[in-house]
This record gives C-alpha cells, structure tokens and sequence, in this order.
C-alpha cells in the first residue's frame, strides 16, 4: 500500500468523537488543506492534537473534500492504537509518523533487492554473450 506523507497540510475541526473527522479548513494561509495536497482516495499519514493532552498519529484518506476517515492508529496519548475520542479544537497535520516510514522502508528494501537480483542476471546474460563472441 501507497501511504504518502502530506506537505505543510495543517487544518483544524471540532469533531468530537472517535469516527471521523470533519476537517473546517487551513490553520493559516501559509499552509495548505489535506484536499489540496493529496486529494480524495490516497492513503496518507496523520497527526491530530486538541493541545489539551489528546493526541493520535495514523493512516487515513479523505472519504470527501472535508472528511478524514482514521483507517489506522499508529499510536496515541492512551497509549495504544485505538481511536481517541477527542473533546474540543482539534489541529490535523501531516505527519511522517514511525508506521508510514516502516513500510516505506520495507517497499524500498524489496525494491533494491529486486535491482540487484534483475542487474545480476543481466550482467551475466551479457557475459555469456560476449563468451560467444555475439
């Protein structure tokens, strides 16, 4: 799975609760919406905070423009991976939490490997041609 890590995305909500997240628009003009910058559908990582002690980091996409469904609780001020059920003004960033940097990691490694193992066997592909005399 894709988990992009959102640029400068900064919005605030009053959504109370542990579904999702009603996003109410950019913290200030020097950032940017979850919408602006990755859009409806991808999976991207999170950062929610009300300031008074609750926190949560996770993956999520936005189902529409202003909503953030938490797909996946990385970790929270509970001390867990269960939504927090926040109470007041809450600040949504983007994050590149631990979960999101883990699997990117793992993609990069797997990729490398798969190099490798493709630019081995081609270098021998071309030995064998030039042991032919082609």
């Amino acid at each position: 799975m894709t988990v992009l890590i959102p640029n400068r995305a900064w919005e605030t909500s009053v959504t109370t609760g542990a579904g999702a997240i009603t996003l109410a628009g950019v913290y200030a003009n020097r950032y940017q919406t979850f919408n602006d910058e990755i859009g409806i559908g991808p999976s991207f990582t999170y950062w929610i905070d009300n300031l008074a002690g609750q926190w949560e980091t996770g993956i999520g996409h936005l189902s529409d423009a202003l909503t953030l469904v938490r797909d996946t609780i990385s970790d929270n001020s509970d001390g867990n991976t269960s939504a927090i059920v926040f109470t007041g003004t809450l600040h949504v960033y983007g994050n590149a939490n631990k979960a999101a940097w883990d699997g990117k990691a793992e993609a990069v490694h797997a990729h490398a490997e798969g190099d490798i193992t493709g630019l081995t066997a081609r270098l021998d592909e071309i030995e064998a041609l030039a042991l032919a005399g082609l």
